[in-house]
Formats: structure tokens, C-alpha cells, sequence
């Protein structure tokens, strides 16, 4: 391995073999100069066996590492699967259709963290998520868990080809879950025929612009985000607002639409409360 260095000057790596056979790594520097107008040259050797174990011991460390990180994905993935099935067993108990709702939905926002790890574990990357590949599964997963048929409801995903840090994508992720959700379950009547679109792009500043919007029956008269009693709605507000620090506009006119943005760079978390009430 050959360094950059000034002119007439070369350093590079080697092994050198010792007189009772053994290997010493060592670092060669060669430098050239003339003398009476003939090209000289001076090589000095320098051991560099403590650098060479420490540097082993980095990369040993790191891929211990990933090993680990690995190990801990999939066992949260694992956990939260079974924290899901439990859930699901305890709603086949009740025929109460407010608590079924209550653990379906805390049902749905398990599986959203799940689905993270699952993508974490399965891509190799431990610290960015891919928000085209995972939104276009979270969409299709929430399709598939409502009773919707797909040629009633169209499903319209665009996502921009970009990954989010892994704590950006799991408010994001908790965000779409909301609002597809509500989406879902309010906004068709039966039989009414309709589309519901999640758009996640870059503006050219590159702030990032989600928006999930549907042209079902709209929210209610005087509906105000601010005094909502729907745990769903709320969360998508504490998260956009205090987690991403970003800005929500509501707009109900032929449907529903949530237009969001906020900065890529950002930090936080909190703890959420319990759901009581719906609104759509």
C-alpha cells in the first residue's frame, strides 16, 4: 500500500521476514535526491506491528458490531411480532367494536416499528432506511389489514429515492400509519369508490414534503386539528411538530389532504397517550 507523498518522497507497507522466520509489518519511506548530479536514493523502515494489531482490533470491533446490531434488529422485530399476536388474540376476546378498534390500532402501529426493523436487518444497513421501499410496503401492508378492496380504493404511492436516518423514518412511518389509517377505516362509505395518495419528495432547498390526501367524505364541519379527541390525529401532530419540527396544513375540499414539511436533520423523542375517541 503506496501513500501519497511530496515529490521524491514514496511510502508504502511490506513484510519483512525475520531470522526466525516470523513476519514484521513495516512501513518504508524512500526518498530521492541528487548528489553531483546522480539520483540517489535512502530507504528507512519503521516497525509498525502495534498500528497493524490496533487497526485488526477496529476492524474486529466494528464487525463484532454489526453482528450485534444485526442480533438486536432482528430480535426487537421478533418481539414486536409477538407483542402484535397478543394483541390481536386479546381483540378475538371482546366483541366491544371501541376496544377492538383501540388494540387494532396500537395493533398497526407495532407492526409499522416492526416493518422498520425487519428492512434494517434484512438491507444491511443499520443506520438509514430506504423510504421507497418502505413506504410502498407500510401502504401496502395497511391496505391488506382493512377489509378494502383494491379495485374499490386506489392505492397512489410516490416516494422519492432517498434514505432517511432511522430516527427520521420512524416518525414518518408512525405519521403515514395514522393518516392512511384514518384514511382506510373514515373516509369511503360502503361501496363508494374512491383513491387515497402518499407523496414523500425533496423540495430543491431540501426540505421534505409528505402529504397524504384521499377524496372520500371529508372531516367534519368546524373540524380543528388542535382540539381533536382522536389519539391517531394527535400523534401525527406531536410528531410532526415536536419531533421533525415541521408544519402541518389540514385541507378538506372534495377529501381530505395532509400537506407536512420539515427538515431531514432532526432529533427527539417523546412518549404518547392513550387513544379515547376517533374524529374524521
Amino acid at each position: 500500500k503506496v501513500r501519497n507523498t511530496p515529490a521524491k518522497e514514496a511510502i508504502f507497507e511490506a513484510n519483512q521476514r525475520r531470522k526466525d522466520g516470523t513476519l514484521l509489518p513495516v512501513e518504508i519511506t524512500g526518498k530521492f535526491f541528487e548528489i553531483d548530479g546522480e539520483l540517489r536514493s535512502l530507504a528507512t523502515a519503521r516497525d509498525i506491528t502495534e498500528r497493524k494489531a490496533a487497526e485488526e482490533q477496529i476492524k474486529r470491533s466494528l464487525r463484532e458490531k454489526n453482528v450485534l446490531m444485526h442480533e438486536i434488529h432482528h430480535r426487537v422485530k421478533n418481539n414486536l411480532q409477538v407483542v402484535s399476536s397478543l394483541l390481536s388474540m386479546q381483540a378475538r376476546t371482546t366483541r366491544n367494536k371501541e376496544v377492538i378498534d383501540v388494540l387494532s390500532k396500537s395493533q398497526s402501529r407495532i407492526n409499522t416499528i416492526a416493518l422498520i426493523h425487519t428492512q434494517l436487518y434484512e438491507s444491511g444497513n443499520l443506520s438509514e432506511l430506504n423510504m421507497k421501499e418502505f413506504v410502498g410496503t407500510l401502504s401496502e401492508q395497511l391496505f391488506q389489514s382493512y377489509p378494502v378492496n383494491d379495485t374499490r380504493i386506489a392505492r397512489i404511492v410516490n416516494v422519492t429515492d432517498r434514505k432517511f436516518p432511522v430516527s427520521v423514518g420512524v416518525y414518518v412511518g408512525l405519521i403515514i400509519n395514522e393518516l392512511l389509517g384514518n384514511a382506510l377505516q373514515h373516509a369511503f362509505g360502503e361501496g363508494k369508490e374512491g383513491k387515497i395518495e402518499v407523496s414523500l419528495t425533496a423540495s430543491d432547498s431540501g426540505r421534505i414534503n409528505l402529504r397524504v390526501s384521499d377524496d372520500g367524505v371529508g372531516l367534519p364541519p368546524g373540524f380543528d386539528i388542535d382540539k381533536t379527541r382522536s389519539l391517531g390525529l394527535h400523534l401525527v401532530k406531536i410528531l410532526l411538530e415536536d419531533q421533525l419540527q415541521g408544519k402541518l396544513e389540514v385541507v378538506s375540499d372534495g377529501g381530505v389532504t395532509f400537506n407536512m414539511e420539515f427538515d431531514i436533520e432532526c432529533n427527539g423523542g417523546s412518549s404518547y397517550g392513550e387513544d379515547k375517541n376517533t374524529d374524521r
